[in-house]
């Protein structure tokens, strides 16, 4: 809280997914504006309805974001609206898939990404709420790279000083990583960038990949804001208990740059050890993974050992993940676009809280599988290996990684919500003295 006779610093947080949307890049702001109100912030945000996003959970942290300052406006957006096309079923399935090759189409047509209408509805409602509040300081977080456009215009309207917090870097410096059919934006977004005063990031990489992209960028003050555990998420909660030993997984496969190839060649082999002939695999994803990893089980004969089920609220999730034998996390290939080596999954702190043996799947050296070793979590091994896969899967089973393994609460504790949020809560402030 402030001190007394202190002023409440104020801050409104642009995000373009927040609560109740269910996908794993709303829990970040969600958490960030809760931990700052806790921390005597006054706390606006602006984000988008519910009726704007694909999947809701409206369970998850559903008492402490109830209290929060959150204004709603519509993005306008068809590529948005029609992603729901990977978890409908019957004729709205095809209607959404229709839409969605109509914005497929018009997508290129975006100066910035699919939200780019969003800037234009929203930035008038913006400049109100910091006028009228008298915020004098802005966190937009990205992706989508909308809100860093959405928080630069309200900035230049109401002096509010702008902080961007890159949650994944983009990379603008190769085809794709930037809109081909209007390269003046990329320039745009540089001057933005000369603009801002200062940058937050998830991963440590993630510094030098934003100073790569906008040179002025080494100018700026920047601080470091990992994901980290929600201490909610930590205590003895309920866990399920399974029949047989079970590999968890959660979360979208990004159109197979997440691949689990490797990973059911190796099921497949620990499988055929008699001591682990029992193993089984439960995924939790969109209908899109659900038919590819159906098609991968079928080709390695382990359809009696891959289970693939929608998505469940966050609350269910970590039931599973308490009871998992292993908790597989797949990091992904970069795409050219996306450097997933560098990229650390909001789910990797899930699956600490849940304190179970980890397995990391991608490419060598990647920073999610560094954190990992590093707190003695779990394994790595690289997607396109399933020998090594399997060699970590019957390691994390028998006991013979326990040199590598601490599923203590301690162990983890440098990622627990107070300590990451006494480092954002100093860094704005800071900000705000200059």
């Amino acid at each position: 809280m402030p001190l007394p006779g202190s002023e409440m610093p104020g801050v409104l947080i642009i995000a373009s997914a927040f609560h109740p949307a269910a996908n794993i890049g709303a829990r970040r702001p969600t958490k960030v504006a809760i931990g700052l109100r806790n921390k005597g912030w006054d706390v606006r945000v602006l984000t988008l309805p519910p009726s704007c996003f694909e999947r809701l959970d409206a369970e998850w942290n559903a008492e402490a974001a109830a209290g929060l300052s959150v204004t709603r406006v519509a993005c306008g957006s068809l590529w948005a609206h029609t992603s729901r096309w990977r978890n409908a079923r019957g004729t709205g399935r095809l209607a959404l898939q229709a839409g969605r090759a109509v914005a497929q189409a018009l997508k290129p047509l975006c100066p910035v990404d699919d939200l780019y209408p969003w800037v234009a509805r929203a930035a008038a409602t913006g400049k109100r709420l910091v006028q009228d509040t008298n915020t004098r300081l802005i966190w937009a977080t990205v992706p989508k790279y909308s809100a860093l456009w959405l928080g630069d215009r309200i900035a230049q309207a109401t002096g509010a000083k702008l902080i961007v917090d890159f949650r994944d870097v983009l990379d603008r410096n190769v085809p794709g990583g930037q809109v081909t059919l209007i390269p003046r934006m990329y320039e745009e977004e540089r001057a933005i960038m000369a603009r801002t005063d200062g940058f937050t990031y998830v991963a440590r990489s993630q510094r030098e990949a934003v100073i790569a992209n906008y040179p002025v960028a080494a100018e700026k003050s920047s601080c470091f804001v990992p994901n980290w555990i929600d201490s909610s998420a930590v205590s003895d909660g309920n866990s399920r208990t399974f029949s047989s030993p079970t590999i968890v997984h959660g979360g979208s496969l990004y159109g197979g740059t997440r691949r689990l190839d490797g990973f059911v060649e190796a099921l497949a082999l620990v499988r055929s050890n008699p001591k682990f002939a029992t193993l089984r695999f439960l995924s939790f994803g969109p209908e899109v993974d659900a038919a590819y990893l159906k098609s991968l089980a079928a080709r390695y004969g382990l359809e009696d050992a891959v289970d693939v089920e929608a998505p469940v609220p966050a609350d269910a999730f970590m039931e599973y993940c308490r009871g998992a034998a292993v908790l597989l996390l797949p990091i992904g290939r970069d795409s050219g676009v996306v450097s997933h080596a560098h990229a650390v999954p909001g789910k990797l702190f899930d699956y600490f809280a849940a304190r179970r043996p980890i397995l990391v799947t991608g490419p060598a050296g990647s920073e999610a599988g560094s954190i990992t070793r590093d707190v003695r979590r779990g394994l790595e091994a690289g997607d396109d290996d399933p020998q090594s896969i399997a060699t970590c899967i019957e390691n994390l089973l028998s006991g013979q990684a326990e040199g590598h393994l601490d599923l203590s609460e301690e162990a983890v504790r440098k990622y627990g919500s107070e300590d990451v949020i006494l480092r954002l809560d100093s860094f704005l402030r800071s900000r705000l003295a200059c």
